[in-house]
């Protein structure tokens, strides 16, 4: 069962439009968005990477992203985009990914400049203690 997306809030952006966005290239996956601002960057970078990205750039503004690199265990977001692209077409292998294509954290660094650096922060949980079936009301 497959259950519907939520739509974003006003003004935000989706996850699953952000992955949409992604599409095979020369070494393996490509972003091309116009008028992108950072936050929306790093939500991107979490939806494929599966890892929360804080922008610290103070960067305002939009800008024009492209980005070329290799899917890998670090990327497993667009490792499933790949593999729904590939069920979409009948099952069809795509061509294998560039090996020697960069990938993510350094494609991010040379092509645009930008240097991800792993920290520790706080971050908020959401612990469920009990489950109950509900009563038959």
């Amino acid at each position: 069962m497959s259950i519907p997306p939520v739509p974003p809030p006003p003004g935000q952006i989706s996850c699953l439009q952000l992955d949409q966005q992604l599409r095979r290239g020369g070494t393996g996956s490509v972003l091309e968005r116009h008028g992108m601002k950072f936050g929306e960057f790093s939500v991107w970078l979490f939806a494929i990477s599966d890892r929360l990205v804080i922008d610290n750039t103070g960067i305002t503004g939009r800008y024009d992203f492209h980005l070329e690199f290799t899917p890998d265990d670090t990327t497993p977001g667009a490792l499933r985009r790949l593999q729904i692209d590939r069920e979409r077409n009948g099952g069809q292998p795509d061509a294998a990914p560039d090996p020697a294509g960069p990938p993510l954290v350094t494609a991010i660094q040379q092509q645009l400049g930008l240097k991800l650096e792993p920290v520790k922060a706080p971050r908020e949980f959401l612990v469920i203690d009990q489950v109950e079936r509900p009563s038959g009301n």
